[in-house]
């Protein structure tokens, strides 16, 4: 049974994802873009994953089987290029088999709009009222539909404006990457070339395996990065994931930068660069340091459900989230590539000195901490939890009192020291995350340890 998320639909290989499914939800789109467009045309993109390239092939074929051009990247590609280029060649709809930074046995379907933002719940809902009223109509004749496409230059072209300096002579990064044998491969490293910029790349071919490892940049996962920054004496190393959405950072002693302060800087640097008239848009899970910052620098934060419920200008918006800060002016989605680069540029302007960047990052924000677990729970376990946690008996009295927020199933409890902590849970795929961010430095990864202890038991 194909069953939607919030922003795409994820299985397994083979189980929930198979040739079958995937003509059934590729038919269902050919209807929906049939009864609202006059003339309907998809990008369609693919990551690294097993079986992503023979998917998107499957899809291709229903796509023109109906008689809907279909513009087909030519090789696996980040996700952020099926945005930039779902944008450029002005498509009804982007469609990207990915797993995102699942485990291998993973893999799924994302939408974009027309401008490159992604589709979410909305468009789920709409789409899933569209499976199963037609059989799949597969065609190979219709070819001339087919157009293949490579939209590397053009995002070359614009990354180019976000690494422009003021003149000034500067020392140029040493960078190392670990691309995870992810989508992003090589692109960065041709991308670093074209700026003026050596890099070192590690894991860059693709292994639809991933070595056994889930693609994220977790703890364990940068320890390889930050090994090989020591050795070869790099300033900065970096490490993407599977579908090039989330990045990881090292500084130059090899030590994690943590996922806030990369997302605080980032988000800083491309304001500096586009000046006002930005919207920022946060959720229930942005870490706590961007209300300081945002208030330095005279912007108050809108919730990210109005950037969808209103259909804004995504060229304007500024979303950080839980995860990572996309910068719509750039490409409208989570880009990893984009991240690193403004962090690059951050990092050249002052002199390579990690220190002093950070301190005055902090300076600003003052000193928290952010931290965040993925566990598998399946929704009966889950529903206990939770149940124990509204009515405090399950988290430690040291917590003190907590007040509740939910938001589309989600939890977030604030507590009486200034941390707060949430709950997100995904029934299908039974995984729990928590999130943890707390005042001072180190804290929430502590506290982190004892919730995850206490949810296990």
């Amino acid at each position: 049974m194909i069953e939607f998320g919030r922003d795409g639909w994820f299985g397994v290989i083979s189980d929930e994802i198979t040739f079958e499914n995937i003509s059934i939800t590729a038919q269902a789109a050919a209807d929906y873009l049939i009864d609202t467009c006059s003339s309907a045309t998809v990008v369609l993109g693919y990551d690294t994953r097993f079986l992503s390239r023979e998917y998107a092939w499957t899809i291709m074929r229903v796509l023109t089987g109906n008689g809907i051009n279909v513009y087909l990247h030519k090789k696996p590609v980040p996700t952020a290029f099926l945005s930039l280029s779902t944008a450029l060649y002005k498509a009804d709809l982007g469609i990207m088999v990915t797993g995102e930074g699942r485990p291998a046995r993973y893999t799924g379907l994302t939408f974009k709009l027309p401008r490159g933002q992604p589709a979410g719940e909305a468009f789920m809902s709409d789409l899933f009222n569209y499976l199963y009223r037609r059989y799949p109509r597969h065609a190979d004749e219709n070819r001339d539909l087919l157009k293949y496409i490579d939209v590397f230059s053009d995002y070359a072209g614009q990354a180019a404006g976000l690494m422009s300096q003021d003149g000034q002579e500067r020392k140029a990064p040493v960078v190392i990457y670990d691309a995870c044998f992810g989508s992003v491969g090589g692109y960065f490293k041709e991308l670093l070339e074209l700026l003026g910029l050596n890099s070192t790349a590690i894991r860059s071919k693709p292994n639809p395996g991933f070595m056994d490892c889930a693609p994220q940049p977790n703890n364990r996962n940068l320890q390889l990065a930050g090994k090989l920054v020591k050795q070869k004496k790099g300033n900065i190393g970096l490490f993407f994931n599977g579908d090039g959405s989330r990045l990881g950072v090292v500084d130059s002693n090899g030590d994690i930068v943590p996922d806030h302060w990369v997302s605080a800087i980032v988000l800083k640097e491309w304001l500096d660069i586009k000046g006002s008239g930005l919207r920022v848009y946060t959720e229930l899970f942005t870490p706590s340091v961007s209300a300081p910052l945002l208030s330095s620098m005279g912007i108050t934060p809108l919730p990210s459900y109005r950037l969808y419920e209103q259909k804004e200008d995504p060229g304007l918006a500024v979303v950080w989230d839980r995860h990572s800060v996309s910068c719509g002016g750039f490409v409208p989605d989570r880009d990893a590539m984009a991240e690193a680069l403004l962090l690059i540029r951050a990092l050249v302007r002052y002199g390579l000195d990690w220190q002093a960047l950070l301190a005055d990052i902090i300076r600003v924000t003052g000193m928290r901490s952010f931290g965040t677990r993925s566990l598998s729970m399946d929704k009966g376990t889950w529903t206990r939890k939770r149940k124990l946690m509204m009515g405090q008996g399950l988290l430690p009295g040291e917590l003190g009192s907590v007040i509740n927020t939910e938001e589309n199933g989600d939890l977030k409890l604030w507590l009486d020291d200034g941390s707060w902590l949430g709950f997100c849970f995904n029934p299908k795929e039974e995984h729990l995350s928590v999130y943890y961010d707390a005042p001072g430095l180190g804290q929430a990864e502590e506290k982190l340890d004892l919730i995850v202890s206490l949810l296990l038991y």
